[in-house]
């Protein structure tokens, strides 16, 4: 896919720029109530349940890419992101908080290695691949956070 696709909808460029980054709150929401505890809120469960949720989005995007490709070499995809899809519902069901924050952390770096060999093969335009990148380093950032304020 072009960068020349998207220079003529510069909206959706906005649009996808804002929603992504505003999808990095819940995980600072998470990280101040777990800073700051609020009765009731369990700020653990609203990251882990989150960052499972985007994983699982974030895979679908992934998709995407390999259904659109007119070869077959991006076919691998399909079953990559359905097994880390799995490997951070499982963690979300089965492991302790931490270690969960832990296995969601490389479950985002790990789709974002796969956004990065796409934009290695002209699949994604520089733009996305950016902010894939940004946002990446901000939510492993907070779930690193987290995690850290959850030891304490």
């Amino acid at each position: 896919m072009s960068d020349l696709i998207f220079e003529i909808q510069p909206k959706i460029i906005w649009h996808t720029r804002s929603l992504t980054l505003a999808g990095a709150l819940p995980f600072l929401m998470a990280l101040l109530v777990v800073v700051l505890p609020q009765n009731g809120i369990d700020g653990a469960y609203i990251a882990t349940s989150y960052a499972t949720l985007i994983i699982s989005f974030l895979s679908g995007t992934l998709w995407m890419q390999a259904l659109k490709a007119s070869d077959t070499t991006l076919s691998p995809l399909l079953i990559k992101s359905n097994i880390v899809t799995l490997v951070a519902w499982a963690a979300l069901l089965f492991l302790p908080n931490i270690a969960t924050l832990a296995l969601h952390a490389l479950c985002f770096l790990y789709l974002f290695f796969l956004d990065h060999n796409l934009f290695k093969s002209g699949y994604v335009p520089r733009w996305y691949y950016t902010l894939r990148r940004s946002i990446t380093l901000i939510v492993v950032s907070l779930l690193l956070l987290l995690i850290g304020a959850l030891s304490f």
